[in-house]
């Protein structure tokens, strides 16, 4: 099946669906905008995506499936890009080891060699899911990781309040590196502050840092990551200003499933012109 996405959030929330319900191995990549279309619909003759729900079922008891994630966004849009995930689930009967998804889906499609991609595990922690936001500098393309897809222990309150019987769940949560750009960011913006003399000018200094993490995708992992971040604040003020903080800190609404945006290529890409 493929799903047509203008939103971070959903692009990433129609990952996280398809990994909760046993997706095994992904392929992400950036095309440029003028070959999307035609790069689409060769994986889908390639793998049969044009499916129902139902079709879908019916061959995953027979061999692989797979479904496809396409994102353009304002910022892809900026630099003429779409990003296409390929999300592969294998039967049932194939999911206790880790296979060569690549191998089983050139047997399972009959595909030319020159036809076979290099499919990656969610479950290899050295190949994780990342989402990345495109950042055009000059005339360099390039691009910082912002999210990554992981299986998180619940709290037990988390597991009462929404009954779940699992100890672990897929999730996104705030990659690594941009929490490290980020607080550096945020230390920068309190050197600065600290040359300014009007208390109400620092805090709406801080608060511009912060709001840039606050408007995040609220997964659980997300979430998490905002409430950590936002932790380091308060000393932060006391350090660089020598007084408490006064503002209110945010941590970005749990992502709640929506209606879909648009559901054909040409909807996704004339989005942006209304």
């Amino acid at each position: 099946m493929i799903y047509y996405c203008v939103k971070t959030s959903e692009y990433l929330a129609d990952i996280l669906d398809k990994v909760s319900r046993e997706t095994q191995y992904y392929l992400q990549i950036d095309v440029p905008l003028d070959r999307a279309e035609s790069i689409i619909e060769k994986f889908k003759n390639r793998y049969n995506l044009d499916q129902t729900a139902r079709q879908r079922n019916y061959r995953l008891k027979q061999k692989p499936v797979l479904d496809l994630i396409v994102l353009l966004n304002q910022s892809l849009l900026k630099i003429e890009k779409v990003r296409l995930c390929l999300l592969c689930t294998v039967p049932e009967n194939l999911r206790e080891k880790k296979q060569n998804c690549s191998e089983l889906l050139k047997a399972a499609y009959a595909l030319d060699k020159s036809e076979v991609e290099a499919f990656e595990s969610v479950q290899d922690r050295q190949s994780r899911l990342i989402y990345r936001t495109a950042i055009l500098i000059g005339e360099d393309k390039q691009s910082a990781p912002v999210y990554e897809l992981v299986n998180l222990p619940f709290t037990v309150e988390q597991r009462k309040q929404k009954e779940i019987d699992k100890t672990t769940g897929w999730t996104w949560r705030i990659h690594k590196k941009f929490l490290e750009l980020k607080h550096e960011q945020l230390v920068n913006t309190f050197k600065k502050a600290q040359q300014v003399k009007n208390p109400d000018k620092q805090d709406s200094m801080i608060m511009n840092e912060l709001s840039i993490v606050s408007k995040l995708a609220g997964f659980r992992g997300v979430r998490e990551g905002v409430f950590k971040f936002n932790k380091q604040v308060f000393p932060l003020y006391f350090k660089y200003l020598n007084r408490k903080s006064k503002i209110e800190l945010v941590v970005p609404s749990y992502e709640r499933k929506s209606k879909r945006l648009v559901n054909s290529f040409h909807e996704m890409t004339t989005f942006f012109e209304k």
